[in-house]
């Protein structure tokens, strides 16, 4: 359905942009496509691609039907390595081959942090003796079981396909700048625009230098309870090994989530208690080198956070605006609306009048909190919350 039309004020040269964001029904994930019309010009970003069964019901039909009309995805932009992020992302890029040769669309750049993608420093490709292919064989394993718990009816098998970075390096992917090598760059706190086209640009609000190293460095400590110290090498068990250590971190949160306890409705007065209420921010470590990223359209500014620390990107913005109040035109909002992924000084600076949270029925999102933080925050706003739990949304700002 069509949820909000809103037309673009400023520059006379980009009175006839449009920008349509398709929000696929990922169930408890995230996947969307944004799309910006200036006249006959089409851009087109996919962002993230929810699980294995979000491509293959949703996302496939809608691009097979683009790359007929002549379309392409200009930049495909995986936020993090977590399987209701870019689960739908491995059988997209296995179906897809190659970039000069696509079978489903062709994609014109890759935006994704991998094991590569760090590039903190040098790394030769190398072999591994027999004790650390079991080592990092067994990581792999584990990561094929919690894979097993978001997919239903898809049977994982310890597979290199498995690998992202695999899978971008083989196909000769455009991947963060480095097409068919080595990622030439890394999303860390980039403070120059990219230009996607005319009045048009992407600016990145996470992660920071600090985030992709400490992840690193838990990564490091992970192989040290191995029981062994690990020689820090290159090849493609290893990123896939790397891949797989950021789903096992993510088991933990699931099972939190799954012991969530429901609590009565709120009324006024425990809406404001509530969004006054304490709560631990989330630092986990693959969340907080999760992408989020500003995308600017003429003066209009639309933040997607995808599951990112608040505190990071709220550091961005305010070197970027100082002390000045910068109202968003949309926000998708972190991590599914959960409470720790936002703050009421994020809201009050950079908040907006329409929200996105992408939630299934599964994952006991958006909390309480978060809603309440959005109707205590500047109530003299009219404000929207889309929510998608049961369809797809199509959003448009049109003239």
């Amino acid at each position: 359905m069509k949820a909000f039309l809103k037309r673009l004020k400023g520059v006379r040269r980009i009175s006839m942009i449009q920008v349509e964001i398709y929000v696929f029904q990922a169930g408890e994930g995230d996947s969307f496509l944004v799309t910006v019309k200036d006249g006959k010009k089409e851009i087109n970003l996919l962002i993230d691609c929810g699980n294995y069964v979000t491509y293959q019901k949703y996302i496939r039909k809608k691009l097979l039907n683009m790359a007929q009309n002549g379309k392409m995805i200009d930049y495909l932009i995986l936020t993090h390595v977590h399987s209701d992020h870019i689960g739908g992302a491995i059988p997209l890029l296995k179906e897809n081959g190659s970039s000069d040769a696509a079978k489903v669309i062709p994609i014109r750049n890759v935006l994704y942090n991998g094991f590569l993608g760090l590039k903190l420093q040098h790394y030769q490709e190398q072999a591994c003796d027999d004790r650390e292919k079991l080592i990092y064989q067994g990581i792999c394993a584990r990561r094929a079981a919690v894979l097993s718990k978001c997919i239903r009816g898809k049977r994982i098998t310890l597979q290199e396909e498995l690998c992202i970075s695999k899978l971008l390096l083989d196909g000769r992917y455009n991947w963060n700048g480095g097409c068919g090598a080595w990622p030439e760059k890394v999303i860390i706190n980039q403070s120059d625009q990219i230009e996607i086209g005319e009045h048009i640009s992407i600016r990145f609000v996470s992660p920071g230098f600090n985030q992709l190293v400490a992840m690193n460095q838990e990564w490091e400590k992970y192989l040290e309870r191995m029981n062994r110290r690990m020689d820090l090498k290159d090849n493609t068990l290893i990123r896939s090994a790397y891949e797989s250590f950021q789903y096992i971190l993510n088991e933990k949160e699931y099972e939190e989530i799954a012991h969530m306890i429901e609590q009565p409705s709120p009324d006024k007065k425990g809406i404001e208690k509530l969004a006054d209420s304490r709560i631990s921010y989330d630092y986990t470590y693959e969340n907080s080198s999760s992408i989020a990223f500003l995308l600017q359209v003429g003066k209009k500014r639309m933040l997607f956070l995808g599951d990112a620390n608040i505190g990071v990107c709220q550091k961005i913005l305010r070197e970027w605006y100082g002390n000045e109040e910068m109202e968003m035109d949309f926000i998708k909002l972190s991590h599914h609306g959960s409470e720790r992924n936002l703050s009421k000084n994020f809201l009050r600076r950079f908040g907006s009048k329409n929200y996105l949270i992408s939630a299934g029925t599964g994952n006991k999102r958006p909390s309480k909190r978060t809603l309440a933080l959005l109707f205590s925050e500047h109530p003299e706003r009219s404000k929207k919350i889309f929510i998608t739990q049961t369809s797809h949304i199509d959003f448009a700002y049109a003239p």
